[in-house]
């Protein structure tokens, strides 16, 4: 009685297996012919416009100049920083740094001052200067920016 009960266990473990294992076609992820996206075939079905930019960081290239020595940041609006250095008196600070390419603009923080600057092309040249003061709502203009 033990052996039938045995074979029988192992006649129904290896029917389920089999069962189980079976690919109904059509099914399988593997078949490019079921792609739920757009109907494609292979990715070289995908159409990418010609203007599609592939990169997902720009390195631009800051020239910056301040009145005194002091720390300079370039930050996020959501507070992310992409660079933090010293920018020393009267001297043009230049630097690259990669900035991803989804923020349309940064700030750039030194003494107390902070300016957005539109992330535009490869450049952006900010001269602070320590002698103006900023109100509520008003910020320095940036050399890349229009009133």
């Amino acid at each position: 009685m033990k052996t039938f009960a045995l074979k029988t266990v192992v006649v129904l473990l290896a029917f389920s297996l089999s069962i189980t294992a079976c690919k109904s076609p059509g099914t399988s992820s593997d078949d490019p012919g079921n792609d739920p996206v757009n109907g494609q075939k292979t990715i070289e079905d995908v159409k990418v416009p010609a203007d599609f930019k592939w990169n997902t960081f720009n390195n631009i290239e800051f020239r910056v100049t301040g009145s005194e020595t002091s720390a300079i940041r370039v930050v996020s609006k959501s507070g992310t920083v992409y660079h933090h250095s010293n920018l020393i008196e009267g001297n043009e600070y230049v630097f690259r740094a990669a900035i991803p390419a989804y923020e349309r603009s940064v700030f750039l923080q030194y003494m107390g001052q902070k300016v957005e600057v539109d992330v535009i092309g490869s450049k952006i040249h900010h001269v602070f200067d320590n002698a103006q003061t900023f109100g509520s709502g008003e910020r320095p203009l940036a050399l890349n920016q229009r009133r």
